[in-house]
């Protein structure tokens, strides 16, 4: 048999549901945009990371393909090729030793003298420069992994969060449906 509620019951009921409703969907709002943001940072990371791989990559690249260069035409061509393309991001590097490195020999990696200065390389020069540029990026790699660590940490808690709230709601509509029907 049906019970009857009164009307005071119900808007007492109907109140709480939308209270719980209204704060557990202002919580899940606020936490959505703390969501977008640490995913923005993780993002903005993982561009400079890959930025740094790819800039230290290439410098590497380039120092070992002066340190190898055999003054044919085909490598030095090749060599001048790879400058071209990596001229740029390097003179405006964030990396400080390696754009210091860079300018100094900038002047030097022109058609008419790269023979000349393949000829008068400091190989110890070379592999020092080789060296730094690991060192730096596995130092950067394991800075940048733990920030990034620690921001996916953030995003996993915020959205285990959002899943508890969701579900102690889900809870109460199905609570307030048992209620309307078989409570007193």
């Amino acid at each position: 048999m049906p019970v009857k509620f009164t009307v005071s019951e119900l808007k007492g009921n109907l109140k709480f549901l939308f209270l719980v409703a209204l704060i557990i969907s202002l919580s899940t709002f606020s936490l959505q945009l703390m969501l977008m943001h640490y995913e923005k940072v993780s993002n903005k990371l993982y561009d400079e990371l890959a930025k740094t791989e790819l800039e230290i990559s290439q410098y590497r690249n380039l120092v070992w393909l002066i340190h190898n260069n055999d003054s044919t035409n085909a490598q030095t061509n090749f060599l001048l090729n790879e400058y071209k393309q990596i001229q740029e991001s390097l003179q405006n590097s964030q990396i400080e030793f390696m754009r210091k490195h860079f300018l100094e020999i900038q002047s030097k990696i022109q058609s008419n003298h790269l023979i000349e200065y393949s000829q008068l390389i400091n190989h110890e020069e070379c592999l020092s420069i080789m060296v730094r540029c690991s060192n730096y990026a596995n130092e950067f790699r394991d800075t940048h992994n733990k920030a990034i660590e620690k921001f996916q940490n953030r995003v996993d808690f915020i959205n285990m969060t959002i899943l508890a709230l969701l579900s102690i709601l889900s809870f109460f509509f199905v609570y307030t449906i048992f209620y309307a029907n078989y409570g007193e």
